[in-house]
């Protein structure tokens, strides 16, 4: 998992990278949800409607820890592929 456990040496790529991502968060052109690696193409949602978080299959396969979940809004990182049918918000 990429991040800075201390909190020191931070800069903004670090601060907008969200557990569980396989990289820190690059493109502030594209989402998580956009990508081939998040795993919620279905497009589940919560009892409000609301889109559920997925988890990276990138930062899966590069992990043989149990990672968290990725929210949709995520910043992409740069293993962004994009996915011709995202699912909608």
């Amino acid at each position: 998992m990429v991040g800075s456990p201390n909190l020191t040496d931070e800069n903004a790529s670090w601060i907008a990278t969200m557990p569980g991502q396989a990289h820190f968060a690059v493109s502030a052109d594209h989402t998580c949800r956009e990508c081939q690696s998040w795993a919620n193409h279905r497009g589940e949602r919560t009892n409000l409607g609301l889109l559920k978080a997925g988890r990276c299959r990138k930062a899966m396969l590069m992990s043989s820890e149990k990672l968290p979940e990725v929210p949709h809004q995520a910043r992409a990182c740069k293993h962004f592929e994009a996915n011709p049918t995202p699912p909608p918000i």
